[in-house]
């Protein structure tokens, strides 16, 4: 259809006239779609300006096999193109005349069909504007069209599409200032979550990091308790250290004071020697069998204390371990929170 050659133009919209055509395409309504679809009704027009007549034959054709849609019907107020459609109806070639005719006579039954249509349809047939959106370029082609051919109906058409071209141009602004409006907000907001989530990720690291302490406070309390409580089983292991080695002493001594009341009594008869005799050996195996538990006190308390000292050791190495813990816990916050307000930034400056 932009082709320059008459011979093409002609062909081209042939095909179109009759693959739109319900008579002769069985599928045209799915032409008609895909015409619709790629904005061809709106390259049709220009070719009602050709100084050719079989262009301009061939061009009727293809509108009135398609024109029948309010859509359509639009765009023909929208461009004036009425009154060039009806100059074209008493023109001296008979198939231009037949077209254009059909062209008119399609219109009018579509106004009487559309109750919107006919409502604002006159004598002056007042333009009415529709959802459908013309392809800007094709009704540049149309007002380029009517302008080279001159005339009355093609000043109204240029004319028509001069008030088109200005109200898309109007829109546009009012639609590129909406789209900055919202473009704005949508960053005021992106700038806004970015600094949320930044002040919510250093409150994290610090929670962290606060964390991290109040672990170490409390194993160094558990530490000093672990300390108390060794220290305390020492004291009591040395305090019973002493109590036995004290009845040790105390055995022995009894044992020497027997044995020395035995030799004594060497003299007496032997019933009494022998008896006194008994009574040291039983002592003297008592202060023996003290003696072991004093040194089996001793061993305990031994045990204890190395038990203690490794309580102490242990609890040393808790602290120690907790507090490398908190240390690596508190750089780790503030690498993660340092790197958080670097994306942050990038982001932002994104």
């Amino acid at each position: 259809l932009e082709s320059q050659h008459a011979a093409l133009q002609q062909s081209a919209l042939l095909i179109i006239g009759n693959m739109c055509s319900d008579e002769v395409d069985s599928n045209a309504a799915l032409t008609k779609a895909e015409l619709k679809a790629c904005h061809g009704f709106e390259e049709l027009l220009s070719h009602l300006f050709s100084p050719d007549p079989i262009v301009q034959a061939y061009a009727l054709g293809a509108v009135q096999n398609t024109c029948r849609e309010s859509d359509y019907l639009g765009v023909l107020w929208t461009l004036d193109l009425l009154p060039r459609i009806e100059e074209l109806a008493v023109s001296t070639e008979p198939h231009v005349m037949q077209f254009a005719n059909g062209v008119l006579g399609n219109i009018d039954h579509l106004m009487m069909e559309e109750e919107a249509i006919t409502a604002i349809a006159g004598a002056e047939r007042q333009r009415k504007a529709l959802p459908y959106t013309p392809s800007p370029g094709a009704l540049a082609r149309v007002a380029t069209a009517a302008e080279l051919l001159g005339g009355a109906a093609s000043e109204a058409v240029v004319a028509a599409a001069a008030r088109s071209a200005l109200a898309r141009q109007q829109a546009a602004k009012r639609q590129a200032a909406k789209e900055e409006a919202v473009r704005w907000a949508a960053s005021k907001n992106r700038r806004l979550r970015l600094l949320l989530r930044n002040l919510a990720e250093e409150e994290a690291a610090w929670q962290e990091a606060a964390a991290a302490q109040e672990a170490k406070k409390a194993a160094e309390l558990e530490l000093r308790k672990a300390a108390w409580e060794a220290a305390e089983r020492r004291k009591a292991a040395e305090e019973e250290a002493v109590r036995k080695a004290e009845h040790e002493a105390a055995t022995a001594a009894a044992a020497k004071v027997a044995e020395e009341e035995a030799l004594a009594s060497r003299t007496m008869l032997p019933n009494a020697y022998m008896a006194a005799l008994a009574e040291a050996t039983a002592a003297a195996e008592l202060a023996e069998q003290a003696i072991i538990e004093a040194e089996r006190a001793e061993r305990q308390s031994v045990d204890a204390a190395a038990a203690a000292e490794m309580a102490e050791e242990a609890a040393r190495l808790a602290m120690e371990e907790t507090e490398r813990a908190r240390l690596t816990a508190i750089a780790q916050a503030e690498v993660q929170a340092e790197a958080a307000r670097r994306a942050a930034i990038a982001r932002a400056e994104a």
